[in-house]
């Protein structure tokens, strides 16, 4: 059994019931204000011309990124949401992105499609799938090298699917050069809103894994192991 356990957070305003229908014409709706407001500088073309970009993304029209991405989006809070403060605050658009703040409908649009947990223009929720590249790795004895870091290719997957939420532990095999992963099934997720961190645990073998707002990750393997990475979200 999946077990979900929201940390440091408070009961606020009651989620929109929308069919699925509604839920992807809302998705639509505020992809199209992002996309004739925001894309100029956050979009994959707009972010490369610019010398120095405003934004820190530019997948800003890949709307299950986005509400994949901790450190913009919190489905169900738009208070805690930056992406919306931004807006709200009327911070962006900026000057140099040449818009005008958005108007208080498309601020409302913004909060309401985050407040109906960010769906997809399918009219679901974002499907979680990050790619952690580990960057340092301790055991109990030592630390790994850069050169075995390299040759091993440690990484850590957080995947959703159908069937609950999944970690691969993925590595190198050295004499044959083919990957291997180890899969389990996560049996608690804890987040924290407060910082903005998700929490995953395997009970059986003890592992854990924190995914932080700034898309890095810890892996605690149970058995005195430790894992830093960097993470990536993948689209599917």
């Amino acid at each position: 059994m999946l077990l979900f356990l929201a940390g440091n957070a408070l009961a606020g305003e009651a989620p929109p019931k929308l069919s699925p229908p509604e839920k992807a014409k809302l998705a639509g709706t505020v992809k199209d204000t992002f996309k004739a407001k925001c894309a100029k500088c956050h979009g994959p073309v707009g972010i490369r011309e610019t010398e120095k970009p405003r934004g820190e993304f530019d997948f800003i029209l890949d709307l299950p990124r986005l509400a994949s991405n901790p450190r913009l989006i919190v489905p169900g809070d738009p208070d805690d949401s930056k992406l919306y403060n931004m807006v709200a605050d009327l911070l962006m658009p900026d000057d140099v992105a040449g818009e005008e703040p958005l108007p208080d409908k498309e601020i409302e649009l913004i909060r309401r499609w985050i407040l109906a947990g960010a769906p997809t223009e399918k009219g679901t929720a974002a499907v979680m799938k990050f790619d952690c590249r580990t960057t340092k790795k301790l055991t109990a004895k030592a630390g790994a090298t850069a050169e075995e870091l390299e040759r091993n290719q440690f990484s850590t997957r957080i995947e959703e699917l159908p069937r609950g939420f999944f970690i691969d532990r993925c590595w190198i095999v050295q004499g044959t050069g083919k990957r291997n992963c180890l899969r389990q099934k996560v049996d608690r997720i804890e987040i924290n809103r407060k910082l903005k961190v998700k929490k995953f645990y395997v009970f059986n073998s003890q592992l854990n894994v924190q995914l932080f707002p700034d898309l890095t990750s810890l892996t605690d393997d149970g058995v005195g192991g430790v894992q830093y990475g960097t993470c990536e979200y993948v689209s599917r």
